[in-house]
């Protein structure tokens, strides 16, 4: 039932006109933000934490337009496979591609990202230029997880579980795939990296610096950014793994180092960036409000 009513949504949103669409989703995402506020008390703590010298009106300002940008992020996704006409629609622009050709060229890669702009649009229009898998939770509403499965899977991704991360990634790069994983979420791992991020004690996935160290893959960054209309997709230059030390402490270094990244796109565009999501559970360290 929920497949169907994804794709009978996706047919409808795909005959809209980009424009109506936008204004489709200002609609929901303020009956989101007013009416019906699910996890706008977390996104407004969350906001709070992470940058303390802000007003709470700018906060509001912001949680606002995170909840419109994730509307349309949803909306967008629907009607993707009906939106997908030409091969490099005028509304995507891809800059710095060539970093990760000469990462590509030079052996493994894994493209360091966040939910960042329309991070599952941009995935799928990548995923038509070079074979792209993609580190992916599962959501915990059962049919829904498979209805947006099957659409990102549908528009060439694959999709590589969150559990038992790194057997199914060194399997898809030595397929010769480019595997994508998501480094701002909150990770339960027993080899978890424990860091600050963005000022907060927190916990993140040890999975994409692994990689790195012991298969010697070249670390890409790539992010989206919503920007006057057009999804923008930015490669940075490529980055190898941290060498000093033992396994474990290059691990971690590696990993800090992405962070860093990481905050900077989140400092540079807030209100694209997914506060919604319970990014600080660790104990110790972390506000009562986030836990």
């Amino acid at each position: 039932m929920t497949r169907a009513l994804v794709w009978c949504m996706g047919v409808a949103f795909g005959v809209l006109p980009r424009g109506l669409l936008r204004i489709l989703a200002r609609a929901i995402s303020a009956l989101w933000f007013y009416v019906i506020p699910v996890r706008r008390a977390w996104a407004e703590a969350h906001l709070a934490a992470a940058f303390t010298d802000m007003v709470p009106a700018e906060r509001r300002r912001i949680v606002r337009l995170v909840f419109l940008h994730q509307a349309q992020n949803t909306l967008e996704m629907l009607a993707w496979r009906h939106l997908w006409r030409a091969k490099s629609p005028k509304w995507v622009r891809v800059e710095g591609r060539e970093h990760l050709e000469a990462a590509r060229a030079a052996g493994p890669v894994v493209i360091l990202t966040a939910h960042c702009g329309n991070f599952d649009l941009l995935a799928c229009h990548e995923a038509r230029v070079f074979p792209l898998s993609v580190v992916s939770k599962t959501l915990s509403w059962k049919a829904l997880n498979k209805a947006w499965m099957d659409i990102r899977t549908h528009l060439g991704l694959d999709i590589l579980p969150a559990t038992g991360t790194l057997q199914a990634a060194r399997i898809a790069l030595t397929q010769g795939r480019v595997v994508a994983l998501v480094l701002d979420q909150h990770s339960a791992e027993r080899r978890a990296v424990e860091h600050e991020f963005l000022g907060i004690r927190a916990r993140t996935s040890a999975a994409l610096a692994t990689l790195a160290v012991r298969n010697g893959a070249t670390i890409v960054p790539a992010f989206g950014a919503r920007e006057n209309g057009v999804h923008v997709l930015r490669y940075q230059p490529a980055l190898q793994a941290e060498t000093d030390g033992d396994a474990r402490t290059q691990v971690a270094a590696t990993t800090l180092r992405c962070l860093e990244i990481v905050e900077a796109e989140v400092r540079a565009r807030p209100e694209q960036w997914l506060w919604l999501h319970r990014r600080w559970k660790t104990r110790e360290g972390v506000p009562l409000v986030l836990r």
